[in-house]
């Protein structure tokens, strides 16, 4: 050994250097002082819910008492209202997001009764939840409590806030199958466009013209009889008090709710006659007002096609420079090409070529049918660990409503036969049917996020076998919309070695891969070790697509 590195005596001891160490000093700095505490928040989704089920008092409670059993204060508390969590843009939710940002005190936790109060938008709130945990603040529901603050706990939270996300897709889905057929009876339901307004008579509502749709009706004849240019007729309403910008008018000729018919993405952009609402034109006169526009202004089907042909396009950046990539249309050749959009970086490449690699890359994560089973299988268990004390709080929420119900029953014996009178009735049946009221909602609750778990995973697990082929063999729309939920940051793509890579992956896509891993494993091996590892979330980072690595948000 070196003379150098053999321990003195008399030199001080390494204890005392602890203080300099990078780790040390950056956790004084970044640290808040004071006690943890925790901030609450509360919602309902709806106006009718808020102001009639006493969801809100259930939640107020079950928050307050978690809290209480933590031995954590609430600092502050957000929500009691209604907003859909169906999107973040919520105000509430941004007040209590702003507060945690610049908030002095030692936030540690956001109390929520379920993890669906907290959000429903599935892989965007488990982002969330990840970049709350980075800055050690937990999400904690006090109806299924786990701590995020494990690997295993912060899956477990991750597969609730997907089950959540998929509730809440399959409601809309029958929403919109509501709103389908009642559109192609011709029935316009929503908003009514520019120059008309909805009114109520009785039960029922009326669609009727107001004075701008007597404007927009002359405008429609200018356009048709006359030829006028847009800008012109903008200003001709505008001198009669008629304010209808040129580029909205524009819209406005092409809108054929003008002339008694309607059209939407829900019947696939058929036209059906509407027949709850006044045409402002007839037929000829729309036809004819879109042929005069059409002169000034050509079809821009080339344009449109070029971004149906690149689906990637800003969706990836560029290895080399991080800048985006864009693309280009070689007219020659009748190629489309991707390319970096920072300026003096080479990097492009065929699109052709580049979505193969793309398809490629989404093969890696896939599963083999052989395996569905087992994956499908360790998922279910899974899902029934983590919601074992949902359960139970379920079967006691159904005990008390009947205990309830029961007693409503009495009361009202008692009241007939005369043994209370009408206010001593009164004011125990309101307070028991509020208890009640309380208690099967949040009963209804619990048997939401119980319902339809197999129908979740089978989905999930269908879905993960068929990744590559169900991107090439959509349009446009629908493969953002598969890019999107598969990589939220999007992707970076590598041209020297011609790859893809990610940081981040949907959670339980990879869950799913990291689960078909370890089967794939454990048929070459040993079988028995599959329950025991089924539950471990995989390692962090994804690396470039000739190595198969998955993570969660």
């Amino acid at each position: 050994m070196n003379s150098v590195n053999k321990p003195n005596k008399n030199q001080p001891g390494l204890d005392l250097f602890e203080a300099f160490t990078a780790t040390k000093t950056d956790k004084k700095r970044k640290e808040k002082s004071g006690p943890p505490c925790g901030v609450k928040y509360t919602r309902v989704s709806s106006k009718e819910q808020f102001q009639t089920n006493g969801s809100i008092e259930t939640q107020q409670r079950m928050c307050n008492a978690f809290a209480k059993q933590l031995d954590v204060p609430i600092v502050a508390e957000f929500g009691g209202t209604f907003e859909s969590a169906k999107t973040e843009e919520r105000k509430e939710f941004q007040r209590m997001m702003a507060y945690i940002r610049n908030s002095r005190e030692n936030i540690k936790y956001i109390i929520v009764s379920d993890v669906d109060r907290f959000s429903r938008t599935g892989p965007n709130a488990i982002f969330i939840a990840e970049e709350l945990r980075k800055k050690g603040i937990q999400i904690m529901a006090a109806s299924s409590p786990v701590d995020t603050s494990t690997s295993i706990g912060a899956f477990q939270q991750n597969m609730q806030m997907m089950f959540a996300h998929f509730d809440n897709q399959q409601r809309r889905e029958k929403t919109i199958r509501g709103m389908k057929l009642k559109s192609e009876k011709g029935y316009f339901f929503s908003t009514p466009p520019m120059g008309y307004k909805r009114i109520k008579q009785g039960d029922e509502s009326r669609i009727v013209v107001t004075p701008i749709g007597e404007g927009i009706r002359k405008a429609f004849h200018w356009k048709a009889d006359l030829g006028m240019r847009t800008s012109e007729i903008a200003k001709r309403l505008a001198k009669s008090g008629i304010k209808i910008r040129e580029k909205q008018l524009s819209r406005i000729f092409r809108n054929v709710f003008y002339c008694g018919l309607l059209s939407n993405s829900l019947m696939d952009n058929k036209v059906v006659e509407g027949i709850n609402w006044e045409p402002l034109v007839s037929r000829t006169t729309f036809l004819k007002a879109n042929e005069v526009l059409k002169n000034f202004h050509p079809d821009r089907t080339e344009r449109k096609l070029l971004t149906d042909e690149l689906p990637l396009k800003g969706f990836i950046s560029c290895e080399k420079c991080k800048g985006q990539w864009t693309g280009y249309l070689v007219n020659k050749k009748g190629l489309y090409y991707y390319k970096c959009n920072t300026k003096g970086c080479a990097c492009n490449r065929g699109a052709k070529q580049m979505h193969q690699e793309f398809v490629n890359y989404l093969a890696q994560f896939e599963v083999r049918k052989l395996l569905m089973p087992a994956v499908k299988k360790s998922l279910t268990a899974t899902f029934l660990k983590m919601n074992k004390d949902l359960v139970q709080r379920s079967k006691e929420l159904s005990k008390s409503c009947q205990d309830l119900e029961q007693k409503i029953e009495a009361l009202e014996v008692k009241y007939v036969e005369g043994d209370i009178d009408r206010s001593l009735y009164q004011k125990y049946r309101e307070k028991y049917q509020a208890e009640l009221n309380a208690n099967q909602a949040e009963m209804q609750q619990s048997q939401n996020e119980l319902s339809n778990p197999k129908e979740f995973i089978d989905f999930s697990v269908e879905m993960c076998g068929n990744l590559s082929k169900m991107w090439a063999s959509g349009g446009l729309e629908h493969k953002i919309q598969v890019q999107q939920a598969l990589f939220p940051n999007g992707l970076v793509y590598d041209r020297q070695n011609e790859h893809y890579r990610t940081e981040k992956i949907n959670s339980i896509i990879a869950q799913i891969a990291h689960l078909a891993r370890v089967s794939e494993e454990n048929k070459k091996g040993n079988s028995s070790n599959f329950q025991k590892n089924s539950l471990q979330v995989p390692r962090a980072g994804i690396e470039p697509a000739r190595h198969l690595s998955a993570t969660g948000f």
